[in-house]
């Protein structure tokens, strides 16, 4: 881990935010699509433990008026790495028909080292948390299993 030093590590459950109880919970239609192990895991499955306690607030980036306009406090988003110039970790908003819509309502920026390899063991949503003109808080923290 880098930087500053002596900081808990954002896998060890240490997150102020606890246990958020946020409502929501899992997305109706869509399921994580993994079968076991990916490979990229110890034996044990302590990378999968560590990425489950994952769990912080965070603002949006990038955010998308179009998408934003659907979208209402209280909403899970599904957070998905894409690409778009580069690439990226996005808060998506699941259309009325179960699928992905196809651009994120807005961009995650803070605790991206932290999530990046969670992605490839868990599935992300993203809590709607507060929604102020543009501005866009968010829980992120592990989807339930469906």
């Amino acid at each position: 881990m880098s930087g500053g030093g002596g900081s808990p590590s954002p896998y060890e459950g240490s997150d102020p935010l606890g246990d958020l109880g946020a409502s929501g919970g899992p997305v109706p239609g869509v399921g994580n699509g993994r079968s076991g192990g990916t490979g990229d895991t110890a034996a044990d499955g302590s990378a999968e433990t560590a990425c489950s306690a994952l769990r912080f607030r965070a603002g949006l980036r990038s955010v998308n008026p179009d998408e934003l306009a659907l979208v209402q406090v209280g909403d899970v988003l599904l957070v998905k790495l894409f690409s778009a110039d580069r690439p990226q970790i996005g808060a998506f908003r699941v259309t009325d028909d179960g699928t992905l819509a196809q651009q994120p309502v807005g961009v995650l920026l803070e605790r991206v080292v932290n999530l990046l390899p969670c992605l490839s063991v868990l599935d992300f949503v993203a809590d709607v948390e507060e929604i102020d003109g543009g501005s866009v808080t968010v829980i992120v923290r592990p989807a339930e299993a469906v």
